[in-house]
């Protein structure tokens, strides 16, 4: 089997001169690129609509599409956008990037929807897409609270309640449908676009929705949620290494024998809507599948928390019969025997990342002489600072131990580092290899993507113009024949 490589960079990063990546001409410009450069995947994060924090982690819906990613040019001209306050920057602050782009598209929709005939869209979305609809006008209406400050009848999503919003709210409901068909419209271009020219489009899912999105106020009986809208158990995950205290998430819980009965139809919708945006999905969390850690609600620290046995090989048996496919199965940090084993049975692959194999153990598996064939390897991931970033940044022994590893000698710069760092990943078993785009321009820790844990002026990495250049292409085409990946 062929093995291949590609490269990571989110639609919210591709250059853009009015501060925000979009279904633009340089997503098709970037799929040249990635063509002309050996490069068989295109992996981008979660590409449901964020929150003001911009996480791509952190959605209103983890079925509906982030309306900041449509390209607003191919319906207004720069007179109408400069009127509409959609002018060049580089400075992002998400909610206003949000609110000026949600005008502009009300503006296109009180122009143009008379045009467009939605009534297919809405069936073949009918599952998920109203809900949605009507959350979001209700969040319009009540000024953005969270789901369970609206009125008592809406936020219980009441169905005769949510009927007569419905009626009195037409239009701003109508309107949160159109956004989406635009979406699914423009992107649906551009995926095909890619596979055309032989790119595939590697995406991601968050294990649990947000605690306020439509998916958890009208699908309240899948969640530990009480008839109060409360949560009788949130998620985090339990004290290591890295943290005495566990992470505390906060989200709802599954209520795992409720999906179990209804043959996890939330779960296979869900999966189904992902393959419109992905032709492989990557699993955030994935050891959440086995076991998942539930804490009481009230919990100050994870400490006190729980394993519960989650969906297994059952929910993927019934993925199986609904023709779903294509997985990663992401498998970082300390990972158990069962969870292991459900990888294994299930044919995922798992991820190596190369700054995780520092730690002075030649067995460690994120060396990439100990790569297998069956993982996906990066140097980096949108978590990890960018590798130039982490040889600046981490202790002297750390940057010793990469140039003892690699044979290089000590005055390496870090650029020569980086460059035998792609070759040598690119030469592994590993069946694919994905960097990140800040990896493969040598960027340093100011262009890194997030940092974990910490809750401002994350996931604003936008790429300059003109960075991607025909040189860049060929060196990274030679590296990858080199490797024998084409």
């Amino acid at each position: 089997m062929q093995r291949k490589c590609g490269l990571m960079l989110h639609i919210s990063s591709l250059p853009n001169k009015y501060g925000f990546g979009c279904f633009s001409k340089d997503a098709y410009d970037f799929i040249d690129f990635l063509k002309k450069s050996g490069q068989h995947y295109w992996q981008v994060l979660p590409f449901n609509p964020t929150n003001n924090s911009g996480s791509p982690f952190q959605c209103y819906s983890v079925f509906a599409g982030n309306p900041n990613f449509i390209d607003l040019t191919e319906f207004l001209n720069e007179k109408e956008l400069s009127k509409l306050n959609i002018k060049p920057t580089t400075e992002i602050n998400f909610k206003e990037l949000t609110e000026t782009r949600i005008n502009a598209l009300k503006f296109i929709f009180d122009r143009d929807y008379k045009k467009y005939d939605l009534e297919e869209f809405k069936k073949q979305n009918a599952f998920w897409l109203q809900d949605y609809a009507v959350f979001m006008a209700l969040k319009d209406f009540y000024n953005g609270v969270e789901y369970t400050r609206f009125p008592e009848p809406l936020k219980k999503y009441d169905k005769k309640a949510v009927k007569e919003f419905i009626e009195q709210h037409k239009t701003e409901v109508e309107f949160h449908i159109f956004v989406q068909y635009l979406f699914l419209q423009q992107w649906t271009k551009i995926k095909n676009y890619a596979n055309e020219n032989g790119i595939e489009i590697i995406g991601d899912i968050a294990f649990y929705p947000a605690t306020d999105s439509s998916d958890t106020w009208a699908n309240r009986e899948n969640f530990c949620i009480d008839e109060e809208c409360k949560p009788t158990g949130v998620a985090g995950v339990p004290p290591d290494y890295f943290s005495a205290d566990g992470q505390l998430w906060g989200n709802p819980v599954y209520n795992v024998k409720k999906m179990k009965k209804d043959k996890y139809v939330w779960w296979v919708k869900r999966f189904q809507q992902a393959h419109k945006f992905y032709d492989i999905v990557r699993l955030d969390h994935f050891r959440g599948f086995e076991s998942f850690w539930m804490c009481k609600p009230k919990a100050k620290t994870a400490k006190g928390g729980k394993w519960v046995k989650s969906f297994g090989l059952d929910l993927f048996k019934e993925l199986k019969k609904h023709r779903v496919p294509g997985f990663i199965a992401e498998d970082l940090g300390v990972i158990t025997k069962p969870v292991k084993d459900l990888m294994k049975k299930c044919g995922f692959p798992g991820m190596k990342v190369f700054q995780f194999a520092f730690d002075g153990d030649p067995k460690n598996a994120y060396y990439p002489h100990n790569y297998t064939e069956d993982c996906v390897a990066y140097i980096g991931t949108h978590d990890n600072n960018t590798f130039v970033g982490f040889l600046q940044e981490e202790p002297n022994e750390t940057l010793k131990m990469v140039k003892e590893y690699l044979s290089l000698p000590d005055e390496s710069t870090y650029e020569q580092i980086t460059d035998l760092s792609l070759a040598v990943m690119l030469n592994s078993l590993a069946q694919t290899v994905i960097f990140t785009v800040q990896d493969v321009l040598k960027l340093d820790q100011n262009y890194r993507m997030n940092i974990p844990g910490t809750p401002e002026n994350n996931w604003k990495f936008v790429l300059p113009q003109g960075l991607l250049t025909d040189e860049l292409a060929q060196n990274l085409r030679n590296l990858t024949i080199a490797a024998n990946r084409i």
